[in-house]
């Protein structure tokens, strides 16, 4: 048996913490590492502290909460009865009843020694000293019937009576050994009695990682073989950087879902519910999320593609990410790929901006009319600069929005008609877009795609509701806002906006999106996102780099949410909504 771990508390109480006096002013969580979860103010921990009693396991009068000391790269719990660590509550559940039963166990080891009882004590402050398991021994404990974990050897770590203590940083890199008496390296011993397979802990030759020898054939097909020739049922729970979430989280048949490793990162596959619920519980508990790639899937529905990506004012690396996200998007299976306002650059000041524009006619779009013919594929280009009526002498353009069909040729193009005249100095936006911008004159017809209609608009279109409603009227299915959102204004408005939009029209919505630091002067606010027509959130790319997500587009269930609420049916005629105006 072990000594009990930092995570492992009796009863119920919140543990206590203080304000950081070593790294900084704020509070620390006692469970995780600064670098798992960073320090932040009171009410925000005490708010993931009620999500760690959540999750937390109930065993024996004990709580044993997931650990985020840096025992294992994942959020994990530790045995109390053993040195096992499991990253799943159901999993640890069955182990506990498995492990005091093999082991003939009436109670943890902190209630049979007094002494060692005292090493449940969370840290009371940041950088405080946490349980860390050493070699135990036989040897009896004065006070009780059960073998003491007096230590039997001094602990590689330092040379105090165990248990020994260590700073959270470095985090712990490997468990020591249950048994002092086992020779036999990685080996851990069990208690005498009954027949029971040892334990045998080995690395993974790819990752390092100590684990059961019995379970390093999943680890190396779940986390590091190449599975694109293989089909794998099963969606993988999306990965928070900081907080190490990382597990299969469930099985989901009659889907072909593959997984993408790219170096560092890892880039999960999951199915679009599964994705935006795990990234929505990533948000509110103040974690990063990564980016949730959804995979071809065997549907009968048509699938659009949402990239997120960060235009510079260099033309051809923008081109080199917009390709890289359309062919990626096609191979995924899409039929439509959408790209933000500004897909071509955004410029660092008016001057540049106006000299890096182009015709429709202009090397960029030939580019992407190439592409899209070779890959077979539709293209919305949202927020093109393109150039106006007699350029050499006005010097203005437009912003357009242009339709590719899988042939290279253009179907459509939407001039913005909204232009973004803002001064918000206490949030720091201060844009005038009609200092160099033409307003387009006219709405364009819907396109019929091979996803269904798409309405066009741009960006700050998205704040004007007759837009989408004179759009609707005209038989759009699917509304699409390509656009390069203010981080201030993205925070506050972005999604309820896009949402709206969604309800009122009873459309789906796609909003492919800048992200991150442009230059200097300017940043977006990323968050790419697909919008069913209840008004329920599909995906969301969140605040990270470039990506994409795949969408499902279900007319199916676009005809019944208006069947089932006839919203355009209620709408009163024009003259209704004009009778104030008489008065």
């Amino acid at each position: 048996m072990l000594a009990s771990h930092v995570t492992i508390q009796k009863g119920k109480t919140l543990p206590k913490y203080d304000q950081c006096r070593t790294c900084c002013d704020q509070f620390h969580c006692p469970f995780c590492t600064a670098e798992y979860f960073k320090p932040t103010r009171a009410s925000s921990v005490n708010r993931h502290l009620t999500l760690h009693f959540n999750r937390a396991v109930q065993h024996e009068g004990y709580t044993i909460h997931r650990c985020g000391l840096g025992c294992r790269p994942q959020l994990h719990y530790h045995c109390i009865y053993c040195q096992s660590m499991l990253l799943r509550k159901e999993d640890f559940d069955k182990h506990l009843v498995w492990c005091k039963a093999k082991q003939s166990i009436k109670t943890p080891l902190s209630d049979a020694c007094p002494d060692s009882a005292e090493t449940s004590t969370p840290p009371t402050e940041p950088g405080s000293a946490i349980a860390k398991p050493c070699p135990v021994s036989t040897e009896r404990c004065p006070t009780s019937a059960e073998p003491c974990p007096t230590r039997a050897e001094p602990c590689p770590a330092n040379t105090d009576p165990c248990p020994a203590s260590i700073e959270l940083s470095p985090p712990l890199s490997e468990p020591h050994s249950l048994s002092a008496e086992s020779s036999e390296p990685g080996v851990l011993a069990r208690p005498k009695g009954g027949r029971v397979r040892p334990v045998v802990r080995t690395r993974c030759p790819m990752c390092n990682v100590l684990m059961n020898k019995r379970n390093i054939g999943k680890h190396i097909i779940r986390k590091h073989a190449n599975l694109e020739l293989f089909d794998v049922n099963a969606t993988y729970q999306c990965i928070d950087e900081n907080n190490g979430i990382f597990a299969v989280q469930k099985t989901f048949h009659d889907h072909r879902v593959k997984k993408k490793l790219r170096g560092e990162n890892c880039y999960q596959s999951s199915q679009s519910q599964d994705s935006q619920l795990n990234t929505d519980i990533a948000l509110r508990t103040s974690m990063r999320s990564y980016r949730c790639v959804q995979l071809r899937m065997s549907s009968s529905h048509p699938v659009a593609a949402l990239c997120q990506m960060t235009a510079t004012p260099d033309k051809e690396a923008n081109f080199a990410t917009g390709a890289r996200l359309v062919e990626e998007a096609q191979a995924a299976g899409a039929s439509m790929v959408f790209l933000p306002e500004g897909f071509d650059y955004i410029g660092s000041n008016l001057k540049q901006t106006l000299q890096l524009s182009e015709t429709l006619s202009g090397e960029t779009i030939t580019r992407y009319s190439e592409l899209a013919r070779k890959l077979g594929v539709w293209l919305s280009l949202g927020g093109f600069h393109e150039r106006g009526e007699n350029w050499e002498t006005k010097k203005r353009i437009y912003n357009s929005h242009i339709i590719l069909n899988d042939q290279g040729d253009i179907v459509s193009v939407y001039r913005k008609g909204h232009l973004f005249d803002v001064e918000l100095a206490e949030k720091g936006v201060s844009l005038k877009e009609s200092s160099f911008t033409n307003p387009g004159t006219t709405l364009v017809p819907p396109v019929q795609t091979p996803i269904g209609k798409v309405g066009l608009a741009v960006c700050y279109d998205l704040r004007f509701p007759e837009h989408s409603l004179a759009l609707l009227k005209h038989g759009a299915e699917i509304l699409t806002y390509p656009s390069a959102f203010t981080v201030a204004t993205g925070i506050a408005h972005w999604e309820v906006l896009l949402r709206a939009r969604a309800v009122e029209t009873q459309c789906y919505v796609l909003a492919a999106a800048q992200v991150g630091p442009h230059h200097p002067k300017r940043s977006s606010y990323g968050h790419a996102l697909a919008v069913d027509p209840w008004g329920a959130v599909l995906s969301d790319l969140g605040p990270a780099d470039s990506g994409l997500a795949l969408v499902e587009v279900d007319l199916q269930k676009l005809r019944d949410t208006r069947r089932d609420m006839p919203v355009q049916q209620h709408r009163r005629e024009a003259e209704y909504y004009r009778s104030l105006d008489a008065d």
